[in-house]
């Protein structure tokens, strides 16, 4: 299930990316990318739209983000020529950057996210958890608070241990947020897991992680928050290198796979 909702995400991404960037040319010198212009463009065109934003429409959202791309060219390519000097080829990561960057610089585009990103569209209850689940990270990544964020959990999770988490996890997302490119995937673990991850931008490393857990699809509280640190997740990584090094050493046996039930119908 998990990597039938990774290929879902990623074929739903590089439509997108196609559908904004296919007018401008990419071309490729190195450092962390900017597109204050281009977001500031969107984010005003945005601001003078008259009527409710949720109404646009996923094409009406498309053509804004667009609009902004085609109309700073200089800026778009620079960007991308930066972002191959630290991570050559790699068009997806670098549209999921643009995208986290310009969440973060304006809020109105957290709106027009929702329209354009079609994770899970094909799944409505599993979606709705999805996008409750991209609702708590803007909100934590806005710093917005303990009472904000405590109206997205179930009752029994709140308190004060609850409060120093989401504490941390703000403190963490501030470091993170601007040096990374966010991914929420369906795990499955525990119920239904959005897996958030903050992935550094020139390692491609995960440097912090958190389960949003769901213990059902039946109402929108999350129940439970997991949440791992840059150094443990260096660890699990450098562990797992060692471990792929010995199963194709074959110092590591991996049994098959049992063989195909038997049982008469």
């Amino acid at each position: 299930m998990f990597a039938t909702s990774c290929r879902a995400f990623d074929k739903s991404m590089r439509r997108n990316f196609i559908l904004i960037a296919v007018i401008v040319p990419l071309n490729t010198f190195g450092q962390i990318p900017s597109f204050d212009g281009i977001v500031e463009d969107v984010c005003d065109s945005l601001k003078s739209i008259e009527g409710s934003l949720e109404e646009l429409s996923y094409e009406q959202s498309i053509e804004i983000v667009r609009k902004g791309i085609v109309e700073n060219p200089v800026e778009w390519e620079k960007a991308h020529s930066d972002f191959n000097q630290i991570r050559t080829g790699d068009d997806y990561i670098f549209l999921k950057y643009f995208e986290h960057i310009s969440q973060l610089a304006c809020p109105q585009y957290r709106i027009i996210d929702i329209k354009m990103d079609t994770y899970l569209y094909d799944n409505p209850e599993l979606r709705s958890l999805y996008l409750t689940t991209k609702s708590f990270i803007g909100s934590a990544e806005d710093n917005l608070g303990y009472h904000r964020l405590s109206e997205f959990l179930r009752d029994s999770i709140q308190g004060e241990d609850t409060n120093i988490l989401l504490t941390d996890i703000e403190k963490h997302m501030d470091e993170y947020e601007k040096i990374s490119s966010l991914s929420i995937i369906l795990v499955y673990i525990n119920g239904y897991t959005f897996r958030v991850r903050y992935s550094d931008l020139k390692t491609g490393h995960t440097i912090f992680q958190l389960d949003v857990i769901f213990k059902d699809n039946k109402d929108q509280l999350i129940d439970s928050l997991v949440i791992k640190k840059k150094d443990v997740l260096e660890v699990e990584r450098l562990e797992n290198i060692e471990y792929y090094k010995k199963v194709e050493s074959g110092e590591i046996k991996i049994p098959p796979p049992p063989p195909p039930s038997m049982k008469k119908k």
